[in-house]
């Protein structure tokens, strides 16, 4: 083969130069990045409406550019890792008050565990009558509680009761952290639902005090355990509203579409009507083109009103995924009547951070079907922001001014002709030919 054959062959197999030079004018949309000028590094949280216009999972349109046009590097990074670990449950001591109690009734360890109370006044009270409050322990914890599981004994079905929790460090100071919370053991139909949890916002608890807000005699808390994970980070779940709509009447099945691409990790069902509790099957995937449905849940969904107090359906965790079209089926076609259910996702927005190299105004910048990934290396600046005694180099910078740019245009993605492929395969093609030709040759002049 000829030598210009081959070297034109292997120049046209190189990989296709990165996008052309970009600037702002060839996205949809963006903003005005708002910083206190003084930091070589900034950190921006992404808006929804970045994950709504972006037209890549993993938001490879995103680009930021200086005040002269420049784009400068940046990396997207979720604010934690995907969790992994399981729900733990620790059984927790509690000390439940039967009057009034004075700090010196409390015995504390050196370690600060409760080692009992001694109440002059209890002495002969019947342990089902007359509890004012429970006290828990948490002192010998080192890990963020999120949720108090109570096991009761003394009630049966048809029981509601409120309570408050409140915290303290020294057991002299307390403030409340759930003020109003239910309690219940119900029978609803064949289902019976039991709502023995309450959540708590998630954070290391010393000691915890739970207090009926109407006496309840005849109840006893024979347990209290702590749900808790081992991770330490902090969470900050956004949640969205997706409406749902029922494509076939004859069939009790509901579907939502996430436009948005959020990165899904908990989902709840928004029923429409009160005392409402069904039976069904949460699915997702990824585009309408995967026949196959991934399973996310299957239970009971309720919202019920008892004595003036709703009860309802919590969140359900699920693995993290951006799945657009997500699905409810009902056990019971006639479950919800004719009213339309909405699912409520949470997630989590990732991080942006960008190295702020020239002069601002800086332009976040999001929507382009036809860009690439950045081609610019971010492997330094990954190193900095994932190192925490660097920390001080990155500040943090917010959403300013919205602008609009290309718009839906910019959306659509160019239907272009790949001259560069067809000619590689045009320059083959005669390569072969000529080579085809040369052989023949030579076997005619070794047959002469």
């Amino acid at each position: 083969m000829p030598r210009w054959i081959f070297t034109l062959a292997c120049l046209l197999a190189l990989p296709a130069a990165a996008d052309a030079t970009l600037d702002p004018s060839a996205f949809a949309e963006g903003f005005r990045i708002d910083m206190t000028a003084g930091s070589p590094i900034y950190r921006l949280r992404l808006p929804e409406r970045v994950y709504t216009i972006s037209t890549r999972r993993d938001l490879g349109d995103v680009r930021v550019f200086n005040h002269a046009g420049d784009e400068v590097p940046h990396a997207i990074r979720r604010q934690r890792p995907d969790r992994t670990e399981s729900m733990y449950t620790t059984d927790l001591p509690m000390f439940p008050v039967y009057g009034d109690l004075a700090r010196r009734d409390i015995s504390i360890s050196g370690d600060g565990n409760i080692i009992g109370i001694q109440q002059l006044d209890s002495i002969e009270v019947d342990p089902r009558a007359g509890v004012k409050y429970v006290i828990i322990d948490l002192s010998h914890l080192d890990v963020r509680v999120s949720k108090l599981e109570f096991q009761l004994s003394g009630v049966d079905a048809g029981f509601l009761g409120r309570a408050m929790i409140e915290s303290s460090e020294d057991l002299d100071h307390w403030r409340t952290v759930v003020g109003d919370t239910a309690i219940a053991v119900m029978n609803y139909g064949d289902h019976r639902l039991l709502k023995n949890a309450v959540e708590l916002p998630e954070k290391n608890y010393r000691y915890l005090r739970f207090t009926w807000l109407a006496r309840k005699d005849n109840v006893i808390i024979d347990s209290v355990r702590a749900l808790h994970s081992r991770s330490l980070s902090e969470r900050e779940l956004v949640w969205s509203t997706l409406p749902g709509v029922r494509p076939d009447a004859d069939h009790a099945v509901y579907e939502f579409e996430n436009r948005a691409l959020l990165p899904i990790e908990a989902f709840e069902i928004l029923l429409p009507e009160h005392n409402t509790l069904i039976d069904g099957s949460v699915r997702s995937r990824r585009d309408d083109q995967q026949e196959r449905w991934q399973h996310r849940y299957s239970g009971s969904f309720y919202r019920l009103d008892m004595q003036g107090v709703e009860l309802k359906h919590g969140p359900v965790d699920t693995r993290i995924n951006n799945d657009r079209y997500w699905q409810l089926e009902l056990s019971n076609a006639n479950g919800l009547g004719q009213a339309m259910p909405q699912l409520r996702v949470a997630w989590e927005p990732g991080d942006v951070f960008f190295l702020a190299r020239g002069a601002g105004p800086f332009t976040l910048v999001y929507g382009n079907a036809n860009v690439r990934e950045p081609a610019e290396t971010v492997q330094a600046l990954l190193k900095i922001i994932n190192n925490p005694k660097q920390a001080a180099l990155v500040d943090v910078a917010s959403a300013g001014e919205p602008l609009v740019f290309r718009g839906a245009a910019a959306l659509q993605a160019d239907r272009v002709i790949p001259w560069e492929r067809l000619l590689l395969w045009g320059v083959l093609g005669l390569g072969v030919v000529i080579v085809g030709f040369m052989a023949l040759r030579l076997f005619r002049q070794m047959n002469a």
